[in-house]
């Protein structure tokens, strides 16, 4: 019995040391790599946005995109590198089998690469459409209601991408999403900066990632223990004797 559990623990720790160099090694290389060799996400989203927005792009050089009358345009930061990581991570984490054989993480990848598509047309369409109204809203700047938009529209997709697994109610999900995505965004970027001796992240962008999704967990959290509450006194009235 002990020694089955020890191969059980060897083994996990194994996937998930692989999957954390994996990790790490998907955030250098998109680190590192230009427009031209992130088409793979950019011409796709490309092509999801003009089918169904009226929005219509030309292509630059260095694989840049340009919507002339929206003045709109695609660049390598609008790929959704990160969050193909963190979706990536999330459907490594539904996976039935932890050994995690190469069909099933092709599988997850191709997964994750179809996601990171919709939530990332969907934080573009918000941010085109809805982007200036949530600026003079919430008294925001354009770039604050440019964030605000694209870690609600992560932050919820990968929640949602979680909340498949039936085994876990809502909350758990969102913990699971607030776990993930701090890691890839901000405890690596972090490593990085350790490793390399410099420090990339500045306290503004800090706040931003740690403050939604910790409040959307705590709202969650809340929501939940409300729900308990009111289910708790039902029984209580149920139970009460009648006079």
């Amino acid at each position: 019995m002990f020694d089955s559990k020890l191969k059980m623990f060897n083994r996990t720790a194994v996937n998930w040391g692989l999957t954390a160099l994996m990790v790490f090694g998907l955030k250098h290389y998109y680190s590192q790599a230009s427009a031209d060799e992130l088409q793979w996400l950019l011409y796709p989203l490309v092509l999801l946005l003009e089918l169904f927005s009226p929005l219509s792009f030309e292509p630059l050089a260095g694989g840049e995109w340009l919507d002339v009358r929206h003045h709109i345009r695609i660049v390598k930061a609008c790929a959704g590198g990160n969050f193909f990581i963190i979706s990536l991570l999330g459907y490594l984490w539904l996976l039935p089998d932890r050994r995690q054989p190469l069909s099933l993480i092709a599988v997850a990848v191709l997964a994750a690469w179809l996601t990171t598509l919709c939530a990332n047309s969907l934080r573009i369409l918000l941010s085109v459409y809805a982007g200036a109204a949530l600026s003079d809203e919430l008294a925001l700047s354009a770039s604050d209601s440019h964030r605000l938009i694209g870690i609600l529209s992560y932050f919820l997709s990968i929640c949602l991408q979680l909340s498949l697994d039936r085994r876990r109610d809502w909350c758990a999900s969102v913990m699971i999403a607030a776990l993930l995505y701090l890691t890839v965004t901000l405890l690596v970027p972090l490593l990085r900066g350790w490793v390399d001796g410099r420090n990339t992240l500045n306290s503004a962008y800090i706040v931003w990632v740690t403050g939604i999704p910790l409040g959307l967990l705590v709202l969650a959290y809340g929501a939940k223990s409300g729900g308990l509450a009111v289910r708790a006194a039902g029984l209580l009235r149920l139970n009460l004797p009648k006079s």
